[in-house]
């Protein structure tokens, strides 16, 4: 706490230490307003730091840099250094950057669309900022800061930048499996597809190449192909299936190739392996309950959609709420399919191969 004595005396949450350690994905949109060029990227906060790896330099129209590294959480929002030492002093934010901007921040699902028109100033997060690449010789600039969604939806990519060797994704799409909504690929959420090069035809505003697997573009359709076929054999059981991967070479998070060597705990050959677990109706969870009286709450009003919920106006007048049996059963459902159903097969096989390797 000596390098934070404003802290003194405000009180804070503590990460757990038994708990995954916590990252939370937003989007930078720049420029914003009714420009061709608007960029989307990927920015993360953690509870020791803050930013981005990626360096953007000589961004236009302005000529701003942006990104090259961290700073700390309890910095964040601050304004432009006195100095260009590392570390460096910067004058207390107020408010102070809280839990509470990181959750306004990464689930401000709107706001890259307004960003887009200009509206950027109707309550949407906006946060001073400057590039930690060039600490003081860049002044601080008020940018806008919303949902990692509106750029990439499963958080896998600031998993593939640590360069986990076992990832698992748990995809909570809008879309089922077989959906022929335009914001699918061959049934299976834009989100996912993507990240092999594949972007659905409702783009929801974002136009951006954000592919990640395969060492080609055709590699890459491959393995999405080879992910689909699997997912809906096993869609009415809980989708679950787990594939080998490189990545995308010239993927425009800059995420770097895999180590080659098979050491600890790396598979060698430039892999990741990925574990996907895709929301989805589980009929053995289904057809396992014998009381009536949630049977049939879960054929009325507010689960037509079951499990795979509107993130927002999922009930009439309500932007983001769920009720308290939509979140009960949505999780009794995915816990059955994850301990219990079949689906829970593949994720313990997965388990054993990573801790017999360890």
């Amino acid at each position: 706490m000596s390098a934070f004595p404003y802290l003194a005396g405000i009180s804070s949450y503590e990460v757990r230490c038994d708990r995954p350690y916590f990252i939370a994905n937003a989007t930078q949109v720049y420029p914003t307003g009714l420009i061709d060029n608007n960029i989307r990227r990927h920015f993360e906060y953690t509870p020791l730091y803050s930013g981005t790896s990626q360096l953007f330099t000589n961004d236009l129209p302005t000529g701003r840099t942006f990104g090259g590294g961290y700073l700390s959480s309890f910095g964040f929002d601050s304004h432009t250094p006195t100095s260009s030492k590392n570390p460096t002093t910067v004058t207390t934010p107020d408010p102070i950057f809280l839990l509470s901007d990181v959750i306004g921040s990464s689930g401000a699902a709107p706001g890259a669309e307004l960003d887009k028109i200009g509206l950027t100033d109707v309550g949407f997060p906006e946060f001073n900022y400057w590039p930690p690449d060039k600490i003081g010789q860049i002044p601080s600039y008020r940018y806008s800061f919303v949902d990692g969604g509106n750029l990439e939806d499963t958080g896998i990519v600031a998993l593939l930048r640590r360069q986990y060797p076992y990832i698992i994704a748990f995809v909570n799409a809008e879309l089922p499996i077989g959906s022929t909504s335009d914001g699918a690929v061959d049934g299976i959420s834009g989100q996912v597809s993507r990240l092999f090069g594949l972007i659905p035809k409702d783009t929801l505003g974002n136009d951006q190449d954000t592919q990640v697997f395969g060492a080609t573009k055709k590699e890459g359709k491959a393995l999405f192909g080879q992910l689909v076929k699997n997912l809906k054999a096993n869609q009415h059981t809980g989708a679950a299936f787990a594939d080998t991967y490189t990545i995308f070479p010239s993927n425009s998070f800059e995420i770097p190739p895999y180590p080659q060597e098979k050491t600890f705990p790396y598979l060698g050959g430039g892999k990741v392996r990925v574990l996907w677990y895709y929301l989805n109706r589980n009929d053995d969870w289904l057809n396992a309950i014998k009381n009536h009286d949630v049977r049939n709450i879960l054929a009325g009003s507010g689960f037509s959609n079951f499990p795979n919920y509107n993130t927002v106006f999922q009930n009439l007048g309500e932007l983001l709420l769920l009720t308290t049996p939509q979140i009960q059963l949505i999780a009794d459902m995915t816990a059955y399919s994850i301990t219990d159903g079949r689906s829970a097969e593949t994720l313990r096989a997965f388990h054993k191969e990573v801790t017999d390797r360890m």
